[in-house]
C-alpha cells in the first residue's frame, strides 16, 4: 500500500508543473516560468522548467490530450482495485454468513433431538380426525386438513364440493350435471356418450328399423318414417294404406277399386280402359260381328244386333226365320207359302196370282178338242 501511494503522489506531483507551465507559458506566448519547488526527477530546488515549457508551447494539443489520457487511466485504475476491494470484503462476508447457517443447522437438528427426547409429538388426527372434513395429515408439532378430489379446502378444516361445470361447462360437449365431488356429461335426446365428455349421433334406424313400418330416415340428432307409395303416416311409426279412391274418385273416369298400398281403375261394360285412368267405347261389331247372326251396331258404351228382312231376333245375337204365313196368312188370299227369309202367296186352280198376295179369276177353264 505505501509503494501505491508513493506512486500515485509521484504522478501528481509530475502532472502539476506541466499543467502550470501550459497555462502560464503558451498563454504569455513564451516559455518564462520557472517551476520553484523540488526537483521532479531527482528531487533537487529550484529545477529549471523552462525546457518543459517550451516543449508544451511548441506541441500544445499533442500534450493536453496526452495529460487527460494518463489521468482518465489513472482514475480507472483506481476504481478498479476499490471494486477488488470491496469484492474481496464480500466474499469473507458470505463465508462468515455460511459458517453461521451451518452453526444454526446443528443448533436446530440438536434441538430437534432434544425435542424427541423430553416431548413427544400430540397428533391431532386421532381426535374427531382434527376437525377436518375430510382428511387429517399429522406434522410435527401440528397439522393439517385437505380434501378428497373434487373439493377443495374452505379455511382450514372445511372441504367444499367444486363445481366443475362452472368452467367451460366441465368439458362437455352437451350437458354438464355436477354431482356431490365429482360431475358427468349428458347429450340431448338423439345422441349418445363417447368417452366421458363427447356427444354423437344415435343411429335410431340401425336397431329395428327405429320401429318404422316402412322406411327409416336417420338425421342428426334425431330420426324419421317415410312410407312407401300407396300408405301414409299415421303417428310417427305406424303405415296406413291411402283409399286414393276417396278423393275424385282416384282419377279413374268410371270405377276405382282401392287394394292394398295401391289402386285401379276399372270401366263399364261396353268401355275399356286407355292407360290407366281413361276409360273408352269399346266397339264389340270389330270382333267377330260382335256375335251378332245378321248385323252389329256398335253404341256408345254397347252394341245390339239386328236381323235381315224376314228374320227376326230371337235372344240378342241369333236371328231366325219369320213364318209370315202364321200371321193372317201372309196376307195372302188364297195359299201363304214360308221360305227362309220369306214367304209367298199361291193360288188355288182357276185363279192366277195378282201381284205378291191377290188372285184374281173364278171362271173354269175351257178344254180344247
Amino acid at each position: 500500500m505505501a509503494e501505491k501511494f508513493q506512486s500515485e503522489y509521484s504522478i501528481s506531483i509530475m502532472m502539476t508543473p506541466l499543467v502550470l507551465c501550459l497555462l502560464l507559458s503558451c498563454m504569455g506566448g513564451q516559455a518564462t516560468a520557472q517551476w520553484q519547488g523540488n526537483d521532479l526527477d531527482g528531487g533537487v530546488v529550484g529545477h529549471d522548467t523552462s525546457d518543459h515549457c517550451a516543449l508544451c508551447c511548441a506541441s500544445q494539443a499533442t500534450h493536453i490530450a496526452t495529460c487527460a489520457q494518463e489521468s482518465q487511466v489513472l482514475s480507472l485504475q483506481n476504481t478498479v482495485e476499490q471494486q477488488q476491494t470491496l469484492i474481496f470484503n464480500l466474499q469473507n462476508t458470505v463465508q462468515q454468513l455460511q459458517v453461521l447457517v451451518s452453526n444454526q443447522q446443528t443448533q436446530l437438528q440438536t434441538l430437534q433431538t432434544l425435542q424427541g427426547t423430553f416431548f413427544a409429538d400430540i397428533d391431532e388426527c386421532n381426535s374427531n380426525n382434527g376437525g377436518c372434513d375430510h382428511n387429517c395429515v399429522n406434522t410435527v408439532g401440528s397439522y393439517r386438513c385437505t380434501c378428497r378430489s373434487g373439493y377443495y379446502l374452505s379455511g382450514t378444516h372445511n372441504c367444499i364440493d367444486v363445481n366443475e361445470c362452472s368452467s367451460l361447462n366441465g368439458g362437455c360437449t352437451h350437458s354438464c350435471v355436477n354431482t356431490a365431488g365429482s360431475y358427468h356429461c349428458t347429450c340431448r335426446t338423439g345422441y349418445q356418450l363417447s368417452g366421458t365428455h363427447d356427444c354423437i349421433d344415435v343411429d335410431e334406424c340401425a336397431s329395428l328399423n327405429g320401429g318404422c313400418d316402412h322406411n327409416c330416415v336417420n338425421t342428426e340428432g334425431r330420426f324419421h318414417c317415410t312410407c312407401r307409395p300407396g300408405y301414409q303416416l299415421s303417428g310417427t311409426t305406424s303405415c296406413n294404406d291411402i283409399n286414393e279412391c276417396i278423393s275424385f274418385n282416384g282419377g279413374c273416369d268410371h270405377d276405382c277399386t282401392n287394394t292394398i298400398g295401391s289402386y285401379h281403375c276399372t270401366c263399364r261394360s261396353g268401355y275399356h280402359l286407355s292407360g290407366t285412368h281413361n276409360c273408352i267405347d269399346t266397339n264389340e261389331c270389330a270382333s267377330l260381328n260382335g256375335g251378332c247372326d245378321h248385323t252389329c251396331t256398335n253404341t256408345e258404351g254397347g252394341y245390339h244386333c239386328s236381323c235381315r228382312a224376314g228374320f227376326q231376333l230371337s235372344g240378342t245375337h241369333d236371328c231366325t226365320d219369320i213364318d209370315e204365313c202364321a200371321i193372317l196368312n201372309g196376307g195372302c188370299d188364297h195359299n201363304c207359302v214360308n221360305t227362309q227369309g220369306g214367304f209367298h202367296c199361291t193360288c188355288r186352280s182357276g185363279y192366277q196370282l195378282s201381284g205378291i198376295t191377290r188372285c184374281n179369276g173364278g171362271y173354269l177353264p175351257y178344254c180344247k178338242i
